[in-house]
């Protein structure tokens, strides 16, 4: 081997020389720190706490909505409006109690007629004074509370959420129901931490609930709007000594860079040489590993001078062996012929959606298969069967968000995971990949002078809490199979 043996002094001196530079230049850096810091870390604070208020805010917001939207739900149903319009107060008071078993938290339900008439057996509706009085002045056309909340009768405190029921366009009643306030009292308490505490108060300072810590007299008190309704949500931090606390840092971090730089002074003369045997080593194993030619028998052992050979060497070797890393990841996570995700990236990404599920956000999982894909290979070549999968790809990454997963499952099966969706965006959605298919298939049809019949069915559902993949998977393949057996060529949705 041909290697240098020759050894630098200078660079002992310039590690005792930079070893003082970097003393004096911590050591400033510690008292700079000290100055900025305490102004810093109370607008940092201050900062971080909006943030955690406005999430508890959206918290709550997406907990009442979520109640909203299942009244809204259920305004839309036929049901509803033939009960409003033809059934009988014992036939409400049915669908009442069956209404308040699949929902433990709500106190009532019911419907009202269009003259603001509540219907259902009296005695059992389990609506208050208070509940009337708001619904008189809604179909008044006076404005209420968002939600109200009443309170006069102890153990039953609850918010009202009502939804207007329509038939071709015209107002025909409203559905009524009454929730908890437990469910608001439980939201608290989970977001409750050692130093914040949090209530919610009405536009008149109701108390809606609270978390045992509250004190506005004890600490800072934050407070924001609930979106979608007339409440606010208030946060009481307690007060801590910033001061104590950036001395011990400063005095923390002094000490700790003395003792460094000093041990880094006498310890620099001692390894130093060592260093430079390192590079030497890291430099002669790329080049040989670069060559093909490594035999780790023949390391050397002596140390080099120069060190621009060894930067050169380690450059060049890293951004082959990143540039290859890049492409085995890619080749491992992509379908070759489309460019999307394959069904190990779908694994790893539905698990994080399991997860992001249990928190609240709306996720659907959509199986997609070509209809009659095998007769268009069988007529027309695969080379057509993969230009109409490679269409269909296209589609998906025109319609999809950056945030949604799209991947190709194998064959002509396409799963793709949409995130922050409703079921009605989710049908919108599959419309306007059909839509772009129709367009496509069309053009290439008059160009290939050939006839495709085609079709996209698909399955879709609703990552529900405490799902596991197996089973969100096999929901979405039920739901497709119904659509195969009931002719193909829509979306379903279990």
């Amino acid at each position: 081997m041909n290697m240098p043996g020759r050894k630098s002094t200078s660079l002992r001196q310039h590690a005792i020389k930079y070893t003082l530079i970097t003393f004096v230049v911590i050591f400033l850096a510690a008292l700079l720190h000290y100055v900025i810091f305490s102004h810093y870390l109370h607008e940092l604070d201050d900062k971080e706490r909006h943030k955690s208020l406005l999430g508890a805010a959206h918290s709550i917001s997406r907990s009442i909505g979520f109640y909203q939207n299942i009244v809204d739900t259920l305004s839309q149903q036929h049901t509803v409006i033939d009960l409003i319009q033809f059934a009988s107060n014992e036939k409400v008071q049915e669908w009442s109690n069956e209404m308040q078993r699949m929902l433990p938290e709500s106190i009532g339900f019911t419907v009202f007629d269009h003259r603001g008439k509540a219907k259902g057996i009296p005695s059992e509706l389990r609506l208050s004074k208070s509940c009337l009085l708001d619904m008189q002045k809604k179909f008044m056309g006076l404005n209420i509370a968002t939600p109200p909340v009443h309170h006069k009768i102890q153990g039953l405190e609850h918010f009202d959420i009502v939804a207007p029921v329509m038939q071709e366009g015209e107002y025909i009643g409203l559905v009524f129901s009454s929730f908890s306030l437990r469910i608001v009292e439980q939201l608290l308490t989970n977001l409750e931490t050692d130093n914040r505490a949090y209530r919610i108060l009405t536009q008149d300072g109701y108390k809606v609930a609270s978390t045992g810590g509250f004190d506005s007299a004890q600490g800072e008190v934050y407070r924001e709007g609930i979106k979608g309704t007339d409440w606010y949500i208030e946060m009481s931090v307690l007060n801590k000594s910033e001061n104590i606390l950036v001395t011990s840092l400063l005095i923390s971090n002094v000490i700790t860079f003395i003792l460094v730089s000093i041990i880094l002074y006498f310890a620099m003369n001692r390894l130093f040489s060592i260093v430079l045997k390192d590079f030497e080593i890291l430099s002669w194993m790329m080049a040989r590993i670069r060559d093909d030619d490594f035999n780790k028998q023949e390391i050397p052992r002596t140390a080099l001078k120069e060190t621009r050979g060894i930067v050169r060497f380690i450059r060049f070797t890293a951004d082959e062996l990143s540039n290859y890393q890049k492409k085995l990841k890619h080749d491992s996570s992509t379908d070759e012929l489309t460019g999307l995700y394959n069904r190990r990236v779908l694994s790893h990404e539905l698990d994080n959606c399991l997860n992001l599920a249990t928190q609240g956000h709306s996720i659907y999982v959509v199986i997609l298969d070509l209809d009659f894909f095998k007769e268009i290979n069988d007529n027309y070549g695969h080379h057509v069967g993969d230009h109409v999968l490679i269409l269909l790809a296209e589609a998906l990454n025109r319609y999809c968000r950056e945030t949604d997963i799209c991947t190709r499952a194998g064959g002509d099966e396409f799963i793709v995971i949409l995130l922050e969706y409703s079921l009605e965006e989710v049908r919108s959605w599959y419309t306007d990949v059909q839509s772009y298919m129709q367009q496509h298939i069309t053009k290439y049809n008059a160009d290939q002078n050939i006839t495709i019949q085609f079709g996209i069915s698909a399955g879709c559902t609703l990552i529900r809490n405490n799902d596991i993949s197996s089973v969100v998977l096999k929901r979405a393949d039920d739901a497709l199979y119904r659509v195969k057996s009931a002719g193909r060529n829509f979306i379903e949705c279990l």
